[in-house]
């Protein structure tokens, strides 16, 4: 897609909404990635080059938001919080990084593993993989468990610190980003962290009326799509391959991708 283009038909969907998504300056916000760095090297590397060529407002740089899964799933979780460790100080972006819930639940794993078990069946067992601990031993054993939370969080080190910057929404002019969308009843002031996490029936159903957008993840899409006060932007990366970006500069709405190998595996 040309950038600066809406998508084919979009201003009719946008015209009963009231408003187009706007920002003063640009914001790239990045889909969900579950542990596929191979895909992240490639989309940032053209949102930097991208962003090399925009005439912004000295204020200040690109805002560049993950709406969080950032890990678990794919097979290199553990490349990725690298790769986001070093992008994270780079001049060029001012970065913001929003807690999903795959990030809520190996938060909820480190800090009471026996409660929180239920993450390496969700996807942390790729993670755990990609950090060299493939020795897990028996997963119904609570001091197994703690003792498997330690040597995580041991050999996670620097990578903990992402997990201490993340946010629970980013709210840029008339654009939320967030990771499973916000509760169209309420303010974006007031959302409630699971919400906004987890996601909310009412988010795909009923369409907001104050006039603000919602990026989001979680919810995977075959194309990603701005409509109805929600711009949906996770096209499944772990599996179909295919890591998707909002790029609003101003009101210009494009969307940059990176494609690889599709691996096709179970939801669970």
């Amino acid at each position: 897609m040309r950038k600066g283009l809406w998508p084919r038909g979009i201003l009719q969907k946008l015209r009963p909404y009231g408003t187009v998504p706007r920002v003063q300056g640009a914001l790239y916000a990045v889909g969900d990635l579950h542990g596929r760095l191979d895909l992240l090297e490639e989309l940032v590397d053209r949102i930097l080059r991208d962003a090399l060529d925009l005439d912004l407002p000295a204020e200040g740089p690109p805002v560049l938001a993950f709406v969080g899964d950032l890990i678990d799933r794919g097979p290199d979780s553990a490349g990725v919080l690298e790769f986001l460790s070093a992008i994270r100080q780079w001049p060029d972006f001012e970065c913001v990084f929003i807690m999903g819930n795959h990030e809520e639940m190996l938060l909820k794993f480190l800090d009471n593993p026996v409660q929180g078990r239920r993450w390496i069946r969700f996807g942390g067992y790729e993670t755990l993989l990609s950090y060299g601990l493939n020795r897990l031993g028996d997963l119904d054993d609570d001091d197994n468990l703690v003792a498997l939370a330690g040597q995580l969080r041991s050999v996670m080190g620097e990578h903990l610190r992402i997990f201490e910057e993340l946010v629970a929404s980013y709210q840029f002019d008339n654009v939320l980003v967030t990771h499973a969308g916000a509760d169209p009843s309420m303010p974006a002031a007031a959302q409630p962290p699971k919400v906004l996490a987890w996601g909310c029936d009412a988010f795909l159903k009923t369409r907001r009326t104050d006039g603000l957008w919602v990026v989001h993840g979680h919810h995977i899409v075959d194309e990603p799509s701005i409509q109805g006060g929600r711009i949906a932007i996770d096209t499944g990366a772990y599996t179909t391959g295919r890591l998707t970006a909002l790029r609003l500069v101003g009101e210009d709405a494009s969307f940059l991708s990176a494609t690889g190998e599709a691996t096709p595996q179970e939801d669970c």
